[in-house]
């Protein structure tokens, strides 16, 4: 099946890599077997079309995360023309202000950041695709970590794509987010899972 890599985010050692299979036009997450993540040397880059074999993870899925499937074959076809085109041709588009993402199911912390919580519902699947009605501010938080912020500071986001980031994400541009696994504190067994929305790249 022919396959469109749209994202490409760090992980602690290796890369996620996000596809659009193109003949169902559906989310898919490019896994090796054993449903490992894509190695620091990976092949796949963001705008690349791929001829792959694969077949869904058998693995235990844990909703909204069932993207996985497992790439047994994969032959390198070429690069889309124009990728952003290409996916408004394809996806599904939320418009306007964080709460259109995910049927409304976002909460906000106190921080700012947005998540999931199984109090509040799970979304049938972890990716969206968003272009919002306002800049997106880049920023440097507390911790070193790159964040972008709605310019009315309603929301942030950390941004784990692999693209050198941008001062300034205008509103309109076409965003690939995504809701990190199921987290909570290493030091509150107790606490409430959490799966946190997180920017994997944009398409101006």
């Amino acid at each position: 099946m022919r396959v469109l890599i749209v994202a490409k985010t760090h992980m602690v050692g290796k890369f996620c890599v996000g596809a659009l299979a193109k003949d169902t036009n559906k989310n898919i997450r490019l896994m090796k077997p054993g449903c490992k993540n894509q190695p620091i040397t990976t092949k796949y880059e963001v705008g690349q079309v791929w001829d792959m074999d694969f077949s869904p993870s058998q693995e235990e899925k844990f909703p909204p995360h069932v993207e996985d499937v497992i790439v047994y074959h994969s032959e390198y076809l070429g690069r889309a023309r124009d990728l952003k085109q290409t996916l408004q041709n394809r996806v599904q588009i939320s418009s306007g202000g964080p709460d259109t993402l995910f049927h409304g199911m976002l909460n906000r912390s106190r921080g700012g950041s947005l998540y999931i919580s199984e109090k509040n519902g799970i979304p049938e699947q972890s990716v969206a695709f968003w272009q919002p009605d306002e800049e997106l501010i880049l920023y440097t938080n507390a911790r070193g970590r790159t964040r972008y912020s709605l310019k009315s500071h309603e929301m942030n986001l950390s941004y784990v794509g692999v693209a050198d980031s941008i001062p300034e994400i205008p509103a309109g541009a076409l965003l690939r987010v995504s809701l990190c696994r199921w987290w909570h504190p290493h030091d509150e067994p107790d606490a409430e899972k959490r799966c946190y929305l997180q920017l994997s790249g944009w398409f101006l």
